[in-house]
């Protein structure tokens, strides 16, 4: 047997082109000490000083004690690292690129995956960095799988073989593909190859992707999500949808997923099939967070769950998490209830001053350590900083190794593992690697014995299975998880096997052996009764492995026992429960009849009500022909029943429409509150369904509301106007143009009843807006929304109204009527002849809008014409500059007020943004924004055009009857269109009546802050949002150490 551990002093590793790097401890002083101490400020976005040489930057981490960093690999070898990962052989894997983040598809790639060797303890000669492929565009996930190596490669998962094993690949073939690369910094990224054969990863930010296995069967994958998929590319499956860009995977001993992620949380447990934010959900709600805290940052990149022996116990089963906006390395020490985690919050493990460092990934290593690619570079935003900005570095790159030695008495070093080349190991010495403490070498080995084949093998692999369970055992409840996936993937699993399994006084074991059963389609009787029987064992882990199977494999017989599992669970495992939900829902969904399991569940009012609850979930008719039957009863609580009418109206065979809207009459009787919330679902379900709103329902609703509009109340008012533009509901018009008035009688409501008219009320709008358009003592803003809303009319006495004011009008105001013109190719004629004949200035086609809308508009010469038009006029980018400069020093001779600031925010911003988990999350959320500096929150919020995130541009739809709608498209309810404008208020837009839908380049934020915010506001604002940087911390110790519930339990 070759050892798997073994003392050494502390490797040699090198940088590149230079000499040997001593390893360092933390507590080493520094004068750049002051770039990144804990109560300072983080680095900025763009660091102006110069780069550092790796023997410089190791001298500037910080750790806690007994830990150690070493450099592996540098510049020229490595440059701009993404993604690692380790093969058998103990080599290490590294995807970089030069291109990052723009893919130079018209020009042959060159990037490339370098492979280091020699790297590990113990490892002869010094590390060795080669090239394994070149010729690649922006390659990121990466995984060795037999013959090769899975690499994506703009656009496509390439299989890189390596046929005469010399460690470098002669050819390649796609193994999936295309892939979106609409944006390039997320993409299809850390792939994880698991004990089960699957191959784990993620797919990033905005991209959209249509992919398939040699199977057929098509994923499609929208932004933000998580799959699997076979190495050999015979399939493809949705893991869990949503997050915003996934980037960052690993797999604890028990089979559970967690990604890192951008902009929602910096650690999530993915349960299967779950939904997480930015997903459009599945009516069963969100997957539980795992935490509430951001580690200060909106960009983290890389996770490791760490599953050795070689860090003290209490960083054993924590989640080490990259942060390369902080330039940290976040701690998570995870407690568990059943089967369900949460993270609590540590000290920063790893922290460093040089403002360079970025660590993206970070893997665990078969030798214990953690390793970390440092992207290394003074620019890590991918929108916060321009994509073509000339300070993106393409020349550095660093890979660091973190490891711990004990002192002794002496001060010398503990024994540490040192890790082995498991492709040459005898196969006995496999079967013993099943047991190694380290996951990494565990999952080796596994995948070396299956690549290996039964022949030599099976005898032994299947005695660790059944070997005696006593205490002094042969064998491990590790080996033993391991060995059974061996014994699956050979095809090797005999019945008495699993039963043996399931049996195992381990829950680690009988976890596995539920999964391993739960895995391949034909499910038969014993299968399916073991299966049923494991949601009954006394561990909440292989409760759930039995209900993600259940939720994979639906079988009707399910039922009861998953609602049985729901009424005794305790509500801390929130894992458990919507796993639960998922997996009742799709057992409902897959049966399709209602009528025999009401009869059979007939008077069981909590197993109904468990029913109902997923049924919501499921948007068939019978589905909300059986929330029908329970509603008609008035079985529903009242928090319940505005969602359930919703889903009813929105699903139910038509011939039962009638029927729902007299019972839903009935409700007249019942208190406001009650009404007004069944009347919502009513419309809300009516225009989700694509149908008329009934009439009744209609008079019903103006009924109830006219009154919040009129009250004296202003809270009462403004859930009227909300309601009012939500239901479209036009009989209220007269009521909503009183409050747009000038003497309004709510005049904090008069804004948003203002923007809610041109879709309620579009002909009263007119006198109203053209009153608006000449009033110079309304606010310049108002009249320019005026304006746009007065053009945007294809009525011929309008537009000719509007033709004869333009040449009258003050410059903001003629750009409202020159953006409300350029809705088709004849309204864009007349607007370019109107400046060519000197009628109006031609600066309004500097209007960022107008110059983003104006190509589209149908017009073949539009660019032409407008290119000519300004070619004499000062930039708006100059323009701009100047804005920004005198705002910039207004702010630094003013008297900002962070407390003033906080109610300018809320006023202003919190309509669209969330920060501090307060506010809406329309636009990106703000966490950690006060790292910009002042600087670039200035050119965010006066120059929104300058850096749009992808995900973030705005959307411009034109409707049959000539309405424009501009804002941030969030998604589709049935047949309607939401999207949300300028003030954050979602504008529902039923898809029939769209004749165009366009995104634009520009963002979807205002860009007239300076004219809306009064200049000593703005100040006050811009000290608020500088004070929401990274929150004071002390300095980095040792966590708290796990409680037992925490890691493996044999």
């Amino acid at each position: 047997m070759i050892p798997l551990r073994r003392s050494f002093a502390l490797p040699r590793f090198l940088p590149a082109a230079s000499c040997m790097v001593a390893s360092l401890c933390c507590g080493v002083t520094s004068p750049y000490c002051r770039l990144l101490v804990a109560e300072d400020a983080p680095p900025p976005f763009v660091v102006e000083e110069p780069p550092r040489s790796a023997l410089e930057q190791q001298k500037m981490f910080h750790l806690p004690e007994g830990f150690h960093i070493e450099l592996v690999a540098s510049e020229p070898e490595v440059i701009n690292p993404i993604n690692l990962n380790f093969d058998a052989t103990g080599d290490l894997y590294v995807s970089q690129s030069i291109e990052y983040p723009i893919p130079a598809m018209d020009q042959p790639g060159r990037d490339a995956i370098q492979r280091i060797s020699s790297l590990l303890p113990g490892s002869e000669g010094r590390p060795r960095v080669e090239t394994f492929a070149d010729g690649l565009h922006i390659p990121i996930g990466l995984t060795a799988v037999p013959g090769g190596l899975l690499g994506f490669s703009v656009p496509q998962l390439y299989f890189f073989i390596d046929a005469n094993g010399d460690g470098a690949s002669e050819q390649r073939e796609v193994r999936f593909g295309d892939f979106g690369f609409d944006d390039t910094h997320g993409m299809i990224s850390s792939l994880t190859w698991w004990i089960d054969g699957w191959v784990y990863g993620c797919h990033g930010f905005v991209n959209t992707s249509e992919v398939a296995g040699s199977d057929g069967e098509v994923v499609k994958m929208v932004s933000g999500n998580t799959y699997r998929l076979r190495p050999d590319g015979s399939r493809i499956e949705h893991w869990a949808h949503g997050q915003v860009n996934p980037f960052g995977l690993t797999i604890d001993p028990w089979g559970n997923v967690f990604t890192s992620d951008c902009h929602t949380r910096p650690a999530t447990h993915l349960l299967p099939g779950a939904h997480y934010p930015r997903s459009p959900g599945d009516g069963l709600g969100l997957g539980p967070e795992l935490m509430q805290h951001s580690h200060g940052s909106t960009g983290i990149a890389g996770i490791v769950y760490y599953a050795a022996e070689q860090f003290p116990q209490a960083y054993r089963g924590s989640l080490f998490i990259g942060n390369p906006i902080t330039g940290r390395i976040n701690l998570d020490r995870l407690e568990r209830h059943g089967s369900t985690y949460t993270a609590i919050e540590q000290a920063d493990f790893l922290r460093c001053d040089d403002p360079w460092f970025r660590p993206v990934d970070i893997q665990l290593g078969p030798d214990g350590a953690l390793y970390i690619a440092d992207l290394y570079n003074c620019i890590i935003g991918h929108y916060e900083v321009p994509l073509k900005h000339p300070k993106r570095d393409r020349s550095h790159g660093r890979i660091w190794r973190v490891s711990y030695t004990e002192p002794d008495a002496t001060g010398a070093g503990s024994p540490a593992s040192k890790g082995i080349d498991l492709t040459s190991a005898e196969t006995g010495q496999l079967v013993d690697a099943l047991g190694d403490p380290n996951l990494i070498v565990r999952t080796l080995a596994t995948h070396q014995l299956v690549m290996r084949g039964p022949a030599q093998a099976e005898q032994a692999v299947r005695a660790l299975l059944r070997a005696p369970t006593t205490a002094g055992s042969p064998s491990t409840p590790e080996q033993r998880a391991h060995a059974l996936w061996v014994l699956k993937r050979w095809g090797a699993w005999a019945n008495q096997d699993w039963q043996t399994a399931l049996d195992d006084p381990s829950p680690l074991v009988r976890t596995h052996a539920v999964k391993a059963l739960a895995e391949g389609e034909g499910w038969e009787e014993a299968r399916t009764a073991a299966i049923l029987a494991a949601l009954d064992d006394e561990d909440g882990f292989v409760q759930r492995a039995a209900v993600e199977g259940l939720a994979r494999h639906p079988q009707p017989q399910a039922i009861e026992p998953l609602l049985k599992l729901l009424a005794h669970t305790d509500h801390r495992d929130r894992s458990l429960i919507h796993s639960a939900r998922i997996a009742l829902r799709n057992t409902l969904q897959s049966s399709g009849d209602y009528s025999e399991l009401a009869l059979r569940l007939q008077g069981q009012s909590e197993h109904l009500t468990r029913l109902a609850d997923v049924s919501v979930g499921i948007p068939t008719a019978a589905a909300a022909g059986f929330l029908w039957t329970r509603f008609n009863k008035d079985e529903f609580p009242e928090e319940r029943r505005a969602d359930v009418l919703r889903h009813v109206i929105r699903n139910i065979d038509e011939e039962e429409l009638p029927e729902v809207v007299t019972l839903a009459e009935s409700f007249a009787d019942r208190d406001n509150e009650t009404q007004i919330a069944v009347a919502s679902a009513l419309v809300q379900g009516s225009l989700e369904r694509g149908m008329a709103v009934p009439k009744s329902i209609r008079l019903w609703a103006e009924r109830l509301i006219r009154p919040l509009l009129t009250s004296s109340d202003p809270a009462n008012v403004h859930r009227g106007v909300e309601l009012t533009t939500q239901m479209k509901l036009s009989g209220l018009a007269d009521e909503l143009l009183a409050l747009c008035t000038r003497e309004s009688p709510c005049p904090q409501e008069r804004l948003p009843s203002i923007l809610a008219l041109p879709g309620i009320a579009p002909a009263q709008m007119v006198p109203l807006f053209f009153t608006f358009v000449y009033d110079q003592q309304e606010a310049p803003a108002l009249r320019q929304f005026a304006a746009e809303k007065l053009a945007n009319s294809k009525d011929p006495v309008v537009r000719e109204q509007v033709l004869r004011a333009l040449p009258a009008v003050p410059h903001i105001v003629s750009i409202g009527f020159a953006r409300g013109l350029i809705v088709d190719a004849e309204s864009a004629d007349t607007l370019l002849l109107l400046v060519e004949e000197g009628k109006i200035s031609p600066r309004v086609l500097q209007d960022g809008k107008i110059d983003r809308l104006l190509p589209h508009s149908g017009l073949a010469d539009a660019v032409s014409r407008m290119n000519e038009l300004v070619k004499h006029l000062p930039s708006m980018d100059l323009q701009k500059e100047q804005l920004i400069r005198a705002r910039l020093t207004s702010y630094r001779e003013g008297s900002p007020d962070v407390a003033r600031g906080e109610a300018v925010f809320k006023k202003t911003c919190a309509a669209c943004h969330q920060l501090d988990n307060q506010g809406q999350k329309v636009g990106p959320e703000l966490d950690g924004v006060g790292q910009r500096g002042l600087d670039r929150l200035l050119e965010d919020i006066l120059d929104p055009d300058r850096t749009v995130d992808q995900n973030y541009r705005a959307t411009v739809v034109l409707t049959v009857d000539g309405q424009v709608f501009t804002g941030l498209a969030t998604g589709e309810e049935g047949q309607l269109l939401v999207l949300a404008d300028q003030t954050g208020k979602l504008q529902q837009i039923p898809l029939a009546e769209i004749e165009q839908r366009r995104r634009i380049e520009g963002s979807a934020m205002p860009a007239n802050f300076d004219e809306v915010i009064p200049a000593a506001e703005f100040n006050d604002l811009l000290a608020f949002l500088l004070s929401k940087s990274v929150k004071k911390e002390s300095a980095a110790v040792p966590p708290t150490n796990t409680s037992s519930s925490s890691g493996v339990q044999p």
